[in-house]
């Protein structure tokens, strides 16, 4: 490790401002931070579902993940929630549309085996 005294010697000079974990929320942020936890755990509720149902799952990270849930719950609850501390919301538009559609084709492959 770099012991403050070189790095003054060396004439480095630090700035870790953009090391901040934590992104201050703002009015807009909270909605967005929300809806993307809650699509995130119905993506994995649906997953589970299905693969409970006999289908298979496509995203080849989470299948090899699905027959150990503690990584699984690290995947996909931990990880998203350090994602919501660390991301502005407006930044997570994106994925809240991704898993939107995600979630839309889950359903409508569930409803057309039941149906």
């Amino acid at each position: 490790m770099l012991s403050p005294e070189f790095i003054k010697r060396q004439g480095v000079k630090l700035n870790i401002d953009y090391l901040k974990l934590v992104h201050y929320n703002t009015a807009q942020d909270i909605p967005l931070k929300v809806s993307y936890l809650f699509l995130q755990q119905a993506d994995l509720l649906l997953t589970l579902l299905a693969v409970s149902a006999g289908f298979s799952e496509l995203n080849p990270v989470i299948a090899n993940l699905i027959n150990t849930p503690r990584e699984l719950l690290l995947f996909k609850l931990v990880i998203p929630l350090v994602i919501t501390l660390m991301v502005p919301g407006k930044l997570l538009v994106p994925a809240i549309a991704l898993l939107s559609l995600v979630i839309g084709w889950n359903i409508k492959e569930l409803l057309t085996v039941l149906f």
